[in-house]
């Protein structure tokens, strides 16, 4: 099965992309590990989403072939 992922989470890649170029371009290390962080939550959140949409079409599949 080919997986397409959704526009909110490649607007999620692409948020954590941003915020880890702010923390390559951070002089500071505090606000260096600040967009690091951010970086993570934004990764954390495309995953759920994709763990999210998978089980979805798992389920839309078991319903399908129960019918």
């Amino acid at each position: 099965m080919v997986f397409k992922f959704s526009k909110i989470g490649n607007c999620c890649y692409r948020l954590a992309a941003e915020a880890r170029d702010c923390a390559k371009r951070a002089q500071e290390p505090a606000f260096k590990e600040a967009f690091l962080e951010v970086e993570r939550c934004w990764l954390n959140l495309a995953r759920s989403y994709a763990v999210s949409e998978h089980l979805s079409i798992l389920a839309d599949s078991v319903t399908a072939r129960d019918r």
